[in-house]
């Protein structure tokens, strides 16, 4: 999910290392990833059969996801 296009936006938009975050993911425990996972399928869902807008609350999503992950990086 963090390859994505409107994920490297937002990200760059919120002035966040999409690299960190890769990081950070590789850390993640099960519960944590089983949050995310869920997550990224509703995002896919979202951005699945060529939908051309992508709604505020993907966008939130991924920009929660990000915050996460930066959150979990600094606290290790």
């Amino acid at each position: 999910m963090l390859n994505l296009p409107q994920v490297r936006a937002v990200a760059g938009q919120a002035g966040l290392d999409l690299q960190t975050a890769k990081t950070a993911v590789a850390a993640f425990d099960a519960k944590d990833l089983s949050v995310v996972a869920s997550q990224a399928r509703q995002v896919e869902q979202s951005l699945a059969g060529g939908q051309g807008k992508v709604v505020i609350s993907t966008t939130m999503i991924i920009i929660a996801l990000l915050v996460v992950i930066l959150i979990i990086v600094a606290v290790n």
